[in-house]
């Protein structure tokens, strides 16, 4: 997935002066980049949830063992 996000920020990079994004492909290039970027956003945040849980059960564990104060 990054690769796509990585693939139209080198195209954006590098372009001469004047508007950066004037065409409608530019524009809907910008769309699909956001798209993904907000996917992209999602899925982390769906981790962020999964390895939160994860340590909850860690801790619980530790804390059963006595292992934590």
């Amino acid at each position: 997935m990054s690769g796509n996000v990585d693939k139209w920020l080198a195209a954006f990079r590098g372009q001469g002066p004047g508007p950066l994004f004037s065409t409608s492909r530019d524009i809907e290039l910008i769309l699909k980049l956001l798209i993904e970027l907000n996917n992209r956003v999602k899925e982390l945040e769906n981790e962020v949830k999964r390895l939160t849980k994860e340590i909850k059960k860690l801790t619980i564990k530790l804390e059963e063992r006595g292992d934590v104060q």
